[in-house]
C-alpha cells in the first residue's frame, strides 16, 4: 500500500507540473482546491499534500492566505540570478566565531500556538491551525548563540507537550522519539534587524542585525517542520561549499 502511494504522489506532482509548464493553468490562476485534487485524483490528502509540496519546491505553486495556492508558472522558476548560483552538490556547516564547541549549552520549552501565514504556507496547512512550537536557546558560556523557533503540525509528534523543557537537538529527537528522519531541507538565509523580544533574548545593541535562517524540512516528502534560526553575526557564521565537477558548464 504504501508504494502504491508513493508511486501515486509522483504521477500526480508530474501531471499537474506539466499541466503548469503547459500553461493549462496559467500564471496567477488557482490550483484546485486539495478536496478537489483528491477527488480529481482519486488520493488521499497525505498523497496530495505530498505532490503539492514538490510542486512548491519547483517554485511553481505558492499557498496564500485567503485566496488558495496560486499557480507561479514558468516565469518564476526562470527568475534566479543564475550568476550567482552553483547547481551541485552543497553542503552548509556553521561555525562559533566566538567560544567553544565544548561550552555550547541549551534551553528549550514546547507549547502549542496558531500558524500564522508564514508557517502555515511552509506546512502546507490552513492559517489558524493548532501547531506546537518549540523554542530553543543556545548558549557558548553565558552568551546567546541562536535562538531557535520551529513549528510542527501535531498530527506528526503526539504529545509532544509531554518533552517541555527536554529537546536540545530537534533532529536526534525526533528521530529517536518518533523515528522520523528528516530527508530533505530548504534553507533561506538574510541578515534583518531585530524585533524587541530577540533583541532582549539576545542582549543585543540597538540597530544590530542577526543572521536569520528559515528552513523547511520534509520526511517522507511531506513539509513536516518550519524553523526560524536567528543568530548574532559576531558568534556564528554560515560556511557553504560547493563541489563543483570539471569542467563546468554554467546555466543559463
Amino acid at each position: 500500500m504504501e508504494k502504491k502511494e508513493n508511486a501515486l504522489y509522483k504521477e500526480i506532482y508530474s501531471s499537474l507540473k506539466e499541466d503548469i509548464l503547459k500553461g493549462r493553468y496559467p500564471a496567477g490562476s488557482l490550483l484546485p482546491t486539495e478536496q478537489e485534487l483528491c477527488k480529481l485524483c482519486s488520493a488521499s490528502r497525505s498523497t496530495v499534500r505530498k505532490a503539492l509540496a514538490l510542486l512548491s519546491d519547483d517554485k511553481l505553486i505558492e499557498a496564500r492566505q485567503g485566496r488558495g495556492t496560486i499557480i507561479l508558472g514558468r516565469e518564476r522558476v526562470a527568475s534566479g540570478c543564475d550568476y550567482l548560483s552553483l547547481r551541485r552538490r552543497t553542503t552548509v556547516t556553521t561555525r562559533l566565531r566566538q567560544g567553544r564547541a565544548e561550552e555550547i549549552s541549551a534551553k528549550s520549552t514546547v507549547d502549542i500556538v496558531e500558524a500564522d501565514s508564514e508557517t502555515a504556507s511552509s506546512l502546507a496547512i490552513p492559517p489558524g491551525s493548532p501547531v506546537y512550537r518549540i523554542q530553543i536557546l543556545k548558549f557558548t558560556g553565558d552568551k546567546v548563540m541562536t535562538y531557535i523557533t520551529s513549528y510542527l503540525a501535531p498530527e506528526y509528534v503526539p504529545g509532544l507537550e509531554r518533552h517541555d523543557g527536554k529537546i536540545t537537538d530537534l533532529y536526534t529527537f525526533l528521530f529517536s522519539e518518533y523515528g522520523i528522519k528528516i530527508e530533505r531541507v530548504l534553507d533561506t538565509l538574510s541578515a534583518e534587524m531585530p524585533d524587541f523580544v530577540t533583541s532582549e533574548v539576545m542582549k543585543l545593541p540597538v540597530k544590530s542585525p542577526v543572521l536569520v535562517s528559515r528552513r523547511t524540512a520534509y520526511a517522507n516528502s511531506i513539509p513536516l517542520e518550519y524553523t526560524v534560526t536567528r543568530s548574532p553575526g559576531n558568534i556564528l557564521e554560515y560556511i557553504i561549499a560547493n563541489n563543483i565537477p570539471e569542467p563546468y558548464t554554467f546555466e543559463h
